[in-house]
C-alpha cells in the first residue's frame, strides 16, 4: 500500500510538471507570435509626379497710389467714394480754402506794395541824377571863375580876398557834386533792396497760390477708389507726415501676389515659373499666375528667413480683391511615367536587435537578421532638391529601402537612388525595383501600427512640405 501510494503521488507530480511545461510553452509561443513584428508594405507605382513649393501671400493691385494732402485744414467736401472709378485730374475732395485764400490775397497786396516802392526808388534816382548833373555844371562854372580870378591875381588886378572867395566857391561846388553822386549810390542800393523784396513777394504769392490750389485734391491717375480715409468736417494735418485721404488702384484686372518663400525653397524656384493658388473666397477654384520677380531683400521673422516672390495674375472677372490671402503652389519639377516609391518607405527604419539595444552609444555591431543595415541612411539632401533650373533636381545619394524576403520572411535592404518628390511619393531614379514590387512602409507590433519612422533632418524622405499635383 505504501508503494502504491508513493507511485500515485509521483504520477500526480509528473502530470503537474508536464502541465506547467505545456502551459509555459504555449505562453511562449503566443507571446512570441504577438511580439514578432508584422510589417506593412506598399507597392511601387508608375505614374506622373510633380514637385512643388508651397507658400502663402497677399493679393495687391500692380499699381496702388495713396493720395494725400500737402496742406492742413478741414475737409469741406469729397466727391469720390469706395469702389468709384475716377479719371486722372478728376476733383475728388476739397479742403476749406478760406485761410489759404486770405494768405494769397495778402501776398498779392505785399507784392504790389513792394513793386510801388521800386517805382518810387527809381523816380528818386532819376531826380538825384538831375541834381548831380546840376552840381557838375556848378563845378564847371566855379572852375572857370576860379581860373579867371587866379589870372587876375597873378596880374595884380585882383585882391587876395577875391581869389579866396573864388577858391571857396569852387570847392563848395565840388563837394555838392560828390554829395549828389553819393546820394545816387545810396538810392541805387535801396533800389536793389526793394527789387529783392519784390522777388520775395512774388515767391510768397506763388507759395500762397500753390497752397490755395492744394486745397483741391485731384486723382493722380485713372483707377478705382479702394479706400476713403476722410469725411466732411475732418481735420487733416500735414505738418510732419502727409496724411492719406484716398487709396486708388490703377487696374484691378491685373494683380500680383507677394508670396513669402522659405529660404530652404528659394533656390528651387525662378522667374517665369508657373504657379497656381487658391483663395478662401472661392473654395475649390484655382487661379494661375507667373513669377515675375524674386526679390533679393530677405525678411526675418522669429528667426525664419523668407524672400518675396512677386507673382503676376490676370483678373479679368475682378473676382480677386486686394488684401486676399493666397495659398500658392509653385511647380519646380515634373516627371512623366516614372516609377515612384512611397515616402514612408524611405523614412522606414528597421527595429534594432537586442544586442544593438544593449550596446553603448557609438558601438559598431555586426548586422543581424532583420536589423542589418538598420543604421540611419547617409544623405545630404531630400529627394527633389533642386539645382535652381526649371524642372531640374539633384539626384540623392544612395538610400535604403526594405523588402520582406519571401523565403526567410526577414527584411532585405535594397540600395536605390531617388529624384524629385511631391511629399507623398519620390521618383525612383536607379535601383532593382519594378512596378508592383512591395516595399516596407511600417511595422505593427502588438496591434499598434507604426509607419515611416522619422529620419534625421536632411535625410531623403524626411520632413519637407507636402505638395499635391500641379493641375
Amino acid at each position: 500500500m505504501a508503494i502504491l501510494g508513493f507511485y500515485k503521488k509521483h504520477r500526480i507530480i509528473s502530470i503537474l510538471i508536464l502541465v506547467v511545461v505545456l502551459v509555459a510553452a504555449a505562453g511562449y509561443i503566443v507571446y512570441s507570435r504577438e511580439d514578432a513584428p508584422k510589417y506593412i508594405d506598399q507597392a511601387v507605382e508608375r505614374g506622373n509626379l510633380r514637385s512643388v513649393v508651397g507658400a502663402t501671400g497677399t493679393l495687391t493691385a500692380i499699381t496702388t497710389t495713396q493720395v494725400g494732402t500737402q496742406v492742413s485744414g478741414t475737409i469741406s467736401k469729397w466727391y469720390a467714394d469706395f469702389n468709384d472709378h475716377v479719371k486722372a485730374g478728376q476733383l475728388i475732395a476739397d479742403i476749406e480754402p478760406s485761410l489759404f485764400q486770405a494768405s494769397y490775397e495778402q501776398a498779392v497786396a505785399n507784392l504790389k506794395t513792394s513793386e510801388a516802392d521800386v517805382v518810387n526808388q527809381r523816380a528818386n534816382i532819376a531826380n538825384l541824377q538831375a541834381g548831380l548833373e546840376k552840381a557838375k555844371i556848378g563845378v564847371r562854372d566855379a572852375k572857370i571863375k576860379l581860373d579867371r580870378a587866379q589870372g587876375m591875381w597873378d596880374s595884380g588886378l585882383l585882391a587876395q580876398s577875391d581869389l579866396d572867395v573864388a577858391k571857396i566857391t569852387y570847392d563848395s561846388a565840388v563837394a555838392s557834386q560828390d554829395a549828389a553822386a553819393a546820394q545816387i549810390d545810396s538810392a541805387k542800393a535801396q533800389l536793389l533792396s526793394s527789387e529783392a523784396k519784390v522777388a520775395q513777394a512774388r515767391a510768397n504769392v506763388t507759395t500762397a497760390k500753390v497752397n490755395l490750389d492744394h486745397t483741391k485734391i485731384y486723382a493722380p491717375m485713372d483707377g478705382v477708389v479702394v479706400n476713403r480715409a476722410i469725411d466732411v468736417g475732418q481735420t487733416v494735418a500735414a505738418s510732419f507726415q502727409t496724411p492719406t485721404l484716398f487709396t486708388i488702384a490703377n487696374d484691378l484686372t491685373k494683380m500680383q501676389v507677394f508670396a513669402n518663400i522659405d529660404e530652404a525653397d528659394v533656390g528651387r524656384i525662378h522667374e517665369n515659373s508657373g504657379s497656381i493658388f487658391s483663395v478662401d473666397a472661392y473654395p475649390g477654384e484655382i487661379f494661375r499666375g507667373r513669377i515675375a520677380q524674386i526679390r533679393l531683400n530677405p525678411t526675418t521673422i522669429s528667426n525664419v528667413v523668407t524672400y518675396t516672390a512677386v507673382i503676376e495674375v490676370d483678373n479679368p472677372e475682378l473676382k480677386l480683391k486686394p488684401g486676399m490671402t493666397a495659398n500658392v503652389t509653385i511647380q519646380v519639377a515634373s516627371r512623366e511615367n516614372i516609377l515612384k516609391i512611397p515616402n514612408a518607405a524611405i523614412r522606414f527604419i528597421p527595429p534594432q536587435s537586442e544586442e544593438e539595444k544593449k550596446a553603448p552609444a557609438g558601438t559598431a555591431l555586426p548586422a543581424q537578421g532583420a536589423s542589418q543595415q538598420g543604421a540611419r541612411p547617409q544623405g545630404s539632401g531630400g529627394p527633389g532638391s533642386s539645382g535652381g533650373g526649371k524642372g531640374s533636381s539633384r539626384v540623392s545619394a544612395d538610400q535604403k529601402v526594405w523588402l520582406i524576403d519571401s523565403k526567410t520572411k526577414k527584411l532585405r535592404p535594397l540600395t536605390v537612388k531617388l529624384g524629385v518628390t511631391d511629399g507623398i511619393f519620390t521618383e525612383l531614379v536607379e535601383g532593382p525595383l519594378q512596378e508592383g514590387d512591395r516595399v516596407v512602409v511600417g511595422q505593427q507590433i502588438a496591434g499598434a501600427a507604426r509607419t515611416g519612422q522619422q529620419r534625421p533632418p536632411g535625410a531623403p524622405g524626411a520632413g519637407g512640405r507636402p505638395g499635391g499635383g500641379f493641375h
